[in-house]
């Protein structure tokens, strides 16, 4: 059942996305304000989401493209 949920594309893009923002954060630590790891934590796999929607339907929601 891990090995099905890995293979989902959404999946990666999102554990990639967080892991891309975890070393980010530790690595290279810029002034960012106290909350902007959670803020890229909730706001990533969300970012995915539109894009995943737009590159199936076509189109963003809300856009007559």
């Amino acid at each position: 059942m891990i090995r099905r949920i890995l293979d989902n594309l959404y999946v990666q893009h999102v554990l990639f996305g967080l892991i891309f923002a975890t070393v980010l954060y530790v690595w290279f630590p810029l002034p960012f304000p106290p909350n902007t790891f959670w803020m890229i934590v909730i706001a990533w796999p969300l970012i995915v989401a539109l894009w995943f929607y737009a590159f199936i339907n076509g189109t963003i929601p809300g856009m007559n493209l």
